[in-house]
């Protein structure tokens, strides 16, 4: 699809190589050079301490990329040795500190550092795994001035640097986390449907971002209402497929009966959580024109409406005949004509992460507080932390009384839910939790609920923990 090839050479006892080509535009206007620093850190001295190789390295290589001069400790002990060595007429001027090591953690590391006063100016920086933040006032205590998670972007460690130096120079945040899809517009009224809490506050906020009109419905019967009694017509409808009382895959068959009888065709793009083969073919046959898996972001977003809808202000909304309602495009027919999202898979399967909460999904909803609009990211936690405990204990309850149906349907919401805070772990337990269900056997279900109960323990601290340290920065 991209005009490239993907070739694998491997040998038994010696390993694999793989290789690929893809053919790419070149961009005209090379956004790189915004990422040059002016110096201020060139020279200053710099303590990496990490039991971690590749951590090390990596943030070697990223900080001498500045200029700066590095040197790297193992171990606490080694970085307090290396500390104590370091001369006054050329001293440490930053520390940044692994929190996880196995003879002392960052905390005690950073207790240690400070009472000994050597060097005495010494800032530290604390890089900590997501799922595991500490007490941010315990930190504080102990000399710690800045909270950085893994995986740390390049653009947050330099302003972070220069923070604790005194400078208030920055770079600029990448274009994907100053909320670039957030510049293009769409002229258009959209109809999401959507059950669960979390996904419609993310999709409210996130469509209305793209500058789109939205009004939303809990199920079927209030889309297949508000479909039918819109004054001013749709442009596009988001349907969730799996809703109580009406499922999308009704509404839709109901929206199309109604527009055999009276003209037209609304765009209907399908929210689903699955992203199994044939699921696009399946959506297609029930009546509907795309379909966009979850967890969504704003890039996948882009694309559906950019397939659909012109971008800009002059775009104009669907006029009414007698024939009835003229959209912008012919039914099943997309504006662009672009192959669909191969990103589309709903659930990141990596048990072997560290953290329980994928940094970057949460980046990708603070694009959202750009422009004005602020706390988007605090309101979904708080409504997803409000919610979760209600689901485990309707699952719990599922359990005991062996009704399949109540565990497939809670089980489902928290699986999409979670996702789309980037709380992978428990997604993917509450998976597994939902095709118990739905397959009506429970013979795991009792220890999966432990599983997902213990998993949401880690993913509440660390979302609160997020919410106290934006809030303490």
């Amino acid at each position: 699809m991209m005009g490239g090839e993907i070739n694998v050479e491997s040998e038994p006892g010696k390993g694999s190589t793989f290789n690929f080509t893809v053919r790419l535009k070149r961009k005209a206007d090379d956004v790189f050079h915004k990422y040059i620093p002016d110096g201020t850190l060139r020279d200053m001295k710099i303590l990496l301490v990490d039991d971690n190789v590749t951590n090390l390295s990596i943030l070697k290589h990223q900080t001498e990329g500045w200029g700066m001069r590095c040197e790297i400790a193992s171990s606490s002990q080694q970085a307090l040795e290396m500390l104590q060595a370091s001369s006054e007429s050329d001293p440490f001027r930053i520390a940044i500190l692994d929190m996880h090591m196995p003879d002392m953690d960052g905390i005690e590391l950073a207790r240690c550092i400070k009472q000994k006063s050597s060097p005495p100016e010494i800032h530290l920086i604390m890089l900590t795994s997501i799922g595991y933040l500490g007490d941010a006032e315990q930190a504080r205590n102990a000399g710690i001035e800045v909270y950085l998670s893994k995986p740390v972007r390049l653009s947050k460690l330099y302003n972070s640097l220069q923070s604790v130096i005194g400078n208030t120079l920055e770079l600029p945040l990448p274009e994907k986390e100053i909320g670039s899809y957030s510049r293009v517009t769409y002229h258009a009224r959209i109809l999401l449907v959507e059950d669960n809490p979390v996904n419609q506050e993310l999709g409210l906020a996130m469509l209305t971002n793209f500058g789109c009109e939205v009004d939303i419905a809990s199920n079927g019967i209030e889309a297949v209402k508000a479909f039918s009694n819109a004054k001013t017509p749709y442009n596009l409808v988001f349907m969730d497929c799996q809703m109580p009382e009406m499922d999308g895959f009704e509404a839709t068959k109901a929206i199309r009966e109604k527009e055999s009888r009276e003209g037209g065709h609304i765009i209907v793009v399908a929210l689903t959580a699955h992203a199994m083969e044939g699921d696009r073919e399946y959506c297609l046959n029930a009546g509907m024109d795309d379909y966009l898996s979850k967890p969504f972001n704003m890039k996948k977003l882009h694309s559906v409406l950019e397939r659909w809808i012109p971008s800009g202000l002059d775009a104009e909304y669907p006029k009414k005949t007698a024939e009835g309602w003229i959209q912008n495009v012919e039914p099943g027919t997309p504006q662009k004509d672009s192959p669909p999202d191969p990103d589309s898979s709903a659930l990141i399967q990596d048990t072997d992460r560290k953290s329980s909460i994928d940094p970057e999904v949460l980046d990708e909803i603070r694009i959202l507080d750009v422009e004005g609009k602020s706390g988007i990211l605090h309101k979904v936690i708080a409504i997803f932390l409000e919610n979760t405990p209600g689901l485990l204990n309707t699952i719990r309850e599922g359990i005991d009384t062996g009704n399949s149906d109540t565990i497939r349907h809670a089980a489902h919401t928290l699986k999409s839910s979670s996702a789309m805070l980037g709380a992978m772990t428990l997604s993917r337990f509450s998976k597994e939790m939902e095709m118990e269900g739905k397959n009506n056997s429970l013979e795991n279900a009792m220890g999966l609920m432990s599983q997902m109960e213990s998993e949401f323990e880690i993913v509440q601290a660390a979302l609160r923990s997020e919410i106290q340290n934006s809030r303490e920065s």
